[in-house]
């Protein structure tokens, strides 16, 4: 039984009602952002500072919450778009585990509904079992046999998009800003290995037929005889790239491509890691706000021109200060070409060493050294995460 059919059943069982944008009779209890000027929303961790993105912008009772892995970026990636069809928060676990404050966000919420995104080895059994005891509400699953088809089913009520966004399910630089993108165009997206577009997908390009299909990232990332089968997948459709010279270039050119005439909300999420620019999807979707990578010392010159050009009135930084750069809290650095950071990555070895697990002395570094670097489950070259779930060197104390 493919991931299709498996969701479809998992509807059924439950009661829930797929429509339009993915919510049955939808009552959302989620508003915009109203506070003005240049503020930071953080939590002591990813999964608090996704907490305080829900607390910003959900109340109770909220009739759907999505949750995905927060050590695994596919699924949220694609989650976000989604939870902003359906107008909820995007909360973050552990595999086996779910935060104090998860639970607690949780419990404020009241949801009807809560919407598991990947499959068990993204997040068990037993965190779904967690969720259903703390709240009582009715736990749903999105998951197909791989990332590609759980993106794919979270387009479910998609229909006669406008544009679609393709992106690397093997490396989340390029494709942190395509979220909000994604959300402002009431569409999704649509993942891609970088030499070679899972069939799942390309039949997902096949069936919705849009008029446009941006592919965020160079040739880096999505290879240049992928991209001719993404136009093959959409004969019908504009396919062009949006990419720039780095990460934070391509992120500077989703927002100038998306809101040609700026934006009064704008966030900031650090570029090195995923987890903030992913939770804070659905809240900058509610401001139709573009989403811009940073580093934790200062704006990359990409990002200041951008955030120029946009005009944005009200600027808000997700995450916090070890992780992404607030200009309120330093002088605005000089535009111009900057050498990569040297301060805002955690300490470890050179990319270049030998690298394996007893190079570090804790887990926690480990996980920061890797995530510095750019690693993934697809791009993992020191072979710190043996079983792929995003999580690497789990015997490491800490």
């Amino acid at each position: 039984m493919n991931g299709r059919r498996r969701w479809g059943l998992v509807a059924a069982m439950t009661g829930l009602l797929v429509i339009g944008s993915g919510v049955a009779g939808a009552s959302a209890t989620v508003a915009p952002i109203t506070r003005e000027g240049v503020f930071r929303i953080e939590g002591p961790n990813r999964y608090a500072t996704a907490v305080e993105v829900s607390r910003a912008i959900a109340q109770p009772p909220q009739e759907v919450v999505y949750v995905a892995s927060g050590t695994n970026y596919p699924d949220a990636l694609a989650a976000g778009p989604a939870a902003a069809r359906a107008k909820a928060p995007l909360l973050l676990v552990a595999p086996n585990a779910v935060s104090p404050e998860v639970i607690a966000e949780l419990k404020r919420l009241e949801p009807s509904e809560i919407r598991i995104v990947g499959g068990p080895n993204a997040v068990s059994e037993d965190v779904a079992a967690t969720l259903k005891e703390a709240t009582g509400a009715e736990i749903t699953r999105i998951a197909g046999d791989d990332r590609y088809e759980t993106a794919t089913l979270l387009g479910e009520g998609v229909t006669d998009p406008e544009r679609i966004w393709v992106v690397s399910g093997e490396s989340f630089a390029d494709a942190l800003a395509a979220g909000a993108a994604a959300a402002h165009d009431h569409s999704m997206i649509v993942l891609t290995r970088r030499d070679a577009l899972p069939e799942v997908s390309a039949h997902k390009l096949v069936e919705l037929a849009p008029a446009q299909v941006a592919v965020a990232g160079g040739n880096a990332a999505i290879a240049e005889a992928t991209f001719q089968l993404v136009q093959d997948a959409a004969p019908g459709a504009q396919v062009s790239r949006v990419e720039g010279t780095d990460r934070y270039a391509t992120a500077a050119a989703v927002a100038k491509t998306v809101w040609p005439r700026g934006s009064a909300v704008l966030f900031f999420a650090s570029g090195v890691t995923y987890a903030d620019a992913l939770s804070g999807t659905p809240a900058a979707a509610l401001s139709d706000a573009p989403i811009l990578l940073t580093r934790a010392d200062r704006h990359p010159a990409a990002t200041i021109d951008a955030r120029l050009a946009l005009g944005s009135g009200t600027r808000i930084t997700l995450g916090g200060a070890s992780a992404s750069f607030m200009e309120s809290t330093a002088p605005e650095p000089i535009v111009g070409p900057a050498p990569e950071p040297t301060q805002s990555t955690p300490p470890g070895p050179s990319p270049t060493d030998d690298v394996n697990c007893s190079s570090f002395a804790t887990q926690t570094e480990a996980q920061g050294w890797w995530e510095s670097h750019g690693y993934s489950p697809g791009n993992d070259p020191h072979g710190l995460d043996g079983n792929g779930d995003g999580e690497v060197c789990e015997s490491l104390p800490g």
